[in-house]
């Protein structure tokens, strides 16, 4: 009888270890190939958010967003370019906008000022609206 619930336990355990190491490797699927759940100015989101944050969440978080703005600023994360921050006030705040992570394809530094439309995934908001996996929709 213990044998038998020894070796229940060894064939679950090794099942639950197969299942996670599945589900850690699954590939992410790619934003370019979702269509946007909605479309919006880099300045309507950020009023969103800051006017009531629960609320803006429920609408767009892990949501795929086309966003609309005016490129405030470029990212650089490891001496590679990885992003752009869009214009949302007349101050400093703005949507942090990460590209998606691709070695085969490297994004250029995009002018400041120029507008750009992007397709991102709304992971929400600190200090900033952010915005992840971005590719770019037009120029």
């Amino acid at each position: 009888m213990l044998k038998k619930i020894l070796l229940f336990l060894l064939v679950a355990i090794i099942i639950a270890a197969g299942v996670g190491y599945y589900l850690y490797n699954k590939p992410v699927e790619k934003t370019e190939t979702k269509s946007a759940d909605l479309i919006v100015t880099a300045e309507d989101l950020y009023k969103e958010y800051a006017e009531n944050e629960t609320l803006a969440d429920q609408k767009y978080l892990n949501k795929v967003v086309e966003v609309t703005g005016q490129i405030m600023g470029n990212l650089v994360g490891q001496n590679t370019f990885s992003g752009v921050q869009l214009k949302a006030t007349a101050g400093d705040q703005g949507i942090i906008c990460e590209f998606e992570m691709d070695s085969t394809k490297k994004n250029p530094r995009l002018p400041v000022g120029d507008v750009i439309t992007l397709k991102c995934v709304c992971t929400g908001k600190l200090m900033d609206v952010v915005l992840n996996r971005c590719v770019i929709l037009n120029k």
